[in-house]
């Protein structure tokens, strides 16, 4: 495997752990109705906050699957084609090393 698709890898597993396990996408919500109040991204450990209330009532966090899976999706999609642009590359390379098909 050459540089550049090991390259690839750790910032595909980077970009994972950033936006897959530690910052998530939440609906943050509160009242007894369960009210939107925001969406935002927000660390993991931040979800179960208990720090603030609003009007008495005490916000919770629901992560939002639909939009981490599609994050992870795309994520998946654009290294998928970077990874396999660079091993057409490499069979390219190695077909003019070697002096041609055989």
């Amino acid at each position: 495997m050459n540089k550049m698709k090991r390259l690839i890898l750790w910032i595909y597993a980077g970009l994972v752990l950033v936006f897959g396990i530690l910052r998530v996408p939440v609906y943050a919500r509160w009242g007894s109705t369960g009210m939107l109040a925001e969406v935002k991204y927000t660390w993991l450990w931040q979800v179960t906050d208990k720090g603030q209330t609003i009007n008495g009532f005490t916000p919770y966090h629901e992560i939002d699957m639909k939009r981490l899976l599609l994050t992870l999706l795309v994520l998946s999609l654009i290294t998928g084609a970077l990874y396999l642009s660079f091993k057409d590359q490499e069979v390219a390379d190695n077909t003019r090393e070697n002096g041609g098909l055989k």
